[in-house]
């Protein structure tokens, strides 16, 4: 049977690695969150621009802008 100092040890041994594992889960997330946000921007970039274009190819009625205004 093993002593009570034998579960403290394994004790603060699990509590140790369970803190290290969330350690990591959140800097994973962390990472993980920044290429999503740098992922979206440039797909929010690509698109505006991709607007643009069009805009400028399209021929537009701009009084009929002036007038919902």
């Amino acid at each position: 049977m093993p002593s009570t100092r034998t579960i403290a040890r394994l004790a603060l041994i699990l509590g140790l690695g369970l803190s290290q594992s969330a350690c990591i889960a959140t800097a994973v997330g962390v990472v993980a969150g920044t290429a999503i946000g740098v992922t979206g921007k440039a797909v929010g970039m690509t698109a505006k621009g991709a607007g643009m274009a069009v805009g400028a190819v399209l021929p537009h009625d701009h009084k009929k802008d002036e007038a919902r205004r």
